[in-house]
């Protein structure tokens, strides 16, 4: 009986061992993988750190692009190329919505897929530099561009498809799909477009001109020659992040039996058709003498101005390169002792628009 009670009692110690291990396996298992899951969320935020400048570089391109291919679609008259018959002058070619009594005024839909591809060439040329970003180490590869615009009354719906590779060290990631809301009452513009060419259409010998008070936007005719009229329509309703009404052009060929005296004003439209502003370059502010001591921290914030108001980027070249955030200016870094001494350090800041400032300042580490 007692060699019974010995063998239970060795059994009950060997289970009370063996639940001991089994419980401390079991929370350094749990340990780890909550270790790892944070390691790996640690690895993605810094990730999206790291990603967000290029992400927001992205957007502002692709915002401005779409800014100005709407502009740009307002001066030739809803076309990325203006088709023929057109209006021939010194400087540009005006499209016809009624020419010799034939209304040429393109429907909404054709309108959408020019302002497309005004939309696609624009990001090919001014969204595909990547350079900046190069510096700092990632790859950043492109694939074809997509651009689809939907026209309403009071604003212009845009998407566009633009696959992006990004790639440092082992991390690959992506970016596609944006999606901008124009404030441009494009739609309404082209409803009154449409009415004046019916208007014409149905006096072309003498258009009532008090029917262009009766529009909430402000119109004029300009007489080119004899038997041609350029329609200026300027909507200051439609507003941009960049403060500029929004003008809209076509142009009427009448018949020669309609033709009226010479009235020409070049000049006027030659203004009109300049409507893009010259980028004013940033200003990087003053950066004086700095040091930092080893193995503290060391935090100085890169100041600029822009007059345009445009996204700003911040660079810097040397041992502050990874340290820079580029959207805000900010460098923050604890060095270590091999980096002691004196370095001359080259700050840049660059806008939306490439326009650049440089400056060189010195960093002394103690």
């Amino acid at each position: 009986m007692k060699r019974s009670k010995a063998q239970i009692t060795l059994f009950i110690i060997l289970v009370t061992i063996l639940l001991f291990v089994v419980g401390i396996g079991i929370y350094f298992i749990s340990n780890l993988q909550k270790e790892k899951i944070q390691n790996t969320q640690e690895k993605i935020q810094e990730s999206n750190l790291e990603l967000s400048p290029i992400n927001r570089y992205v957007e502002e391109c692709l915002k401005k692009a779409s800014i100005e291919s709407a502009f740009e679609l307002g001066l030739q008259q809803g076309y990325n190329e203006v088709p023929s018959p057109y209006l021939d002058t010194n400087f540009s070619n005006i499209a016809y919505y009624s020419h010799k009594g034939n209304v040429l005024a393109p429907t909404t839909k054709i309108v959408e897929k020019e302002l497309a591809k005004i939309i696609e060439e624009n990001i090919l040329i001014d969204c595909t530099d990547y350079s900046i970003f190069e510096k700092l180490g990632f790859n950043i590869e492109f694939n074809d561009i997509n651009a689809t615009t939907k026209i309403y009354n009071n604003e212009v719906i845009i998407n566009v498809d633009y696959p992006l590779s990004i790639k440092k060290d082992n991390t690959i990631s992506s970016v596609s799909k944006f999606t901008y809301a124009l404030p441009i009452r494009l739609g309404h513009m082209l409803d009154v477009s449409n009415e004046l060419v019916s208007a014409v259409s149905d006096e072309p010998y003498a258009l009532d001109l008090t029917l262009l008070l009766n529009y909430d936007v402000d119109i004029s005719v300009i007489h080119y020659d004899n038997c041609n009229d350029v329609y200026i329509i300027v909507d200051n309703e439609s507003k941009t992040t960049y403060g500029d009404d929004y003008v809209f052009t076509f142009g009427v060929g009448l018949e020669e039996q309609y033709c009226k005296v010479n009235d020409s004003t070049e000049k006027l439209l030659l203004n009109i058709s300049s409507y893009y502003k010259e980028n004013n370059n940033p200003v990087l502010e003053l950066i004086p003498y700095l040091s930092a001591i080893t193995n503290q921290e060391f935090s100085y914030k890169l100041n600029a101005y822009d007059l345009d108001n445009d996204t700003l980027f911040f660079l810097t070249e040397g041992i502050l390169q990874n340290y820079t955030y580029v959207l805000s200016g900010e460098i923050r870094f604890k060095p270590n002792e091999s980096l002691k001494g004196m370095h001359l350090i080259n700050a840049t800041v660059i806008d939306i628009n490439s326009g650049s400032d440089s400056q060189q300042f010195y960093l002394e580490i103690k």
